[in-house]
């Protein structure tokens, strides 16, 4: 989240370098507010409250005429971080190709040291995440789950609070003490724990359905769980932690894109929701504080 907000710090800043790093956890943070408000409306129209349903879009709305400068900006210093100037923002005109190219280009490594733009953005390797961050974000995810109509059966309820307690419990543990290891521990067990359900689900599904969506869908959250307990081993290895959080927010994104995708025809809109949280969750856990 660090990364949605310092956009909007360096507002009109078109002159510095941004990293890969800062541009592509800005636009995953990006993209799940928008997933958000769109998943609002659409919830909103298929039920009684139809009429408000026009609040989220123009909430949506507002919110595109309010990121349009820092995500130009962000992308300007991202061009400059790899050496090019800003007329290449030009090439997503090009029909058809300009959009990869231009995809390519914020995936392109940063130029070592310093450029004509300035220093290298690369940061080190911080130790632990922000422990504010894990809190606030835990806290609203438990509130949510307590919330929702289905909490009343148990197995849902567990499930689903497993890893925001244990996130809750981590970022409280990173008040104290700048040490991955116990909370890498505890995520390691509910992510075993998740591995088991997602396991079970999967056989359960694949044999009573044969719809490719939903098994694709529930594969899905059987990766998620493995990138999860990938998470947990690095923190209590203390190794390959930027990695692991990398692979876990592409496979929330892919999350992300096959609920935005089919919502509305094969899934429910709480299960959006969670994706929604999981992918604030791949933001908040990137390193922030030096290990002691």
């Amino acid at each position: 989240m660090q990364y949605f907000l310092m956009a909007f710090k360096r507002y009109f800043d078109f002159k510095s370098r941004s990293s890969r790093k800062e541009y592509w956890l800005f636009a995953l943070v990006n993209f799940s507010f928008v997933f958000l408000l769109v998943l609002l409306a659409s919830v909103l129209l298929n039920s009684r409250m139809h009429d408000v349903a026009v609040i989220p879009w123009i909430l949506l709305v507002l919110y595109a005429l309010a990121i349009i400068v820092p995500s130009l900006s962000l992308a300007i210093r991202r061009l400059h971080d790899t050496g090019r100037s800003w007329p290449y923002i030009f090439i997503n005109l090009i029909p058809f190709i300009g959009g990869i190219w231009f995809i390519v280009l914020m995936a392109i490594n940063s130029d070592k040291g310093k450029n004509k733009y300035g220093i290298s953005p690369k940061e080190p390797n911080f130790g632990t995440p922000s422990p504010t961050n894990l809190v606030v974000l835990s806290a609203i995810w438990i509130i949510f789950v307590l919330l929702t109509p289905v909490s009343h059966y148990l197995m849902y309820a567990i499930y689903s609070l497993v890893l925001p307690v244990v996130i809750l419990i981590s970022g409280i543990l990173f008040y104290k003490n700048n040490d991955t290891k116990i909370p890498g521990i505890l995520l390691a067990i509910a992510a075993i724990i998740l591995l088991i359900a997602d396991t079970r689900l999967f056989f359960n599904i694949s044999s009573a359905y044969g719809s490719g969506i939903v098994i694709t869908k529930v594969l899905l959250k059987w990766l998620m769980s493995v990138s999860v307990l990938a998470v947990a081993i690095s923190w209590i290895m203390k190794k390959n932690i930027y990695h692991t959080l990398v692979i876990f927010s592409i496979i929330v994104a892919l999350n992300l894109y096959v609920m935005f995708t089919f919502i509305g025809k094969h899934f429910m809109a709480v299960g959006g929701v969670t994706i929604f949280f999981q992918a604030l969750l791949a933001t908040s856990l990137f390193p922030a504080k030096k290990q002691k």
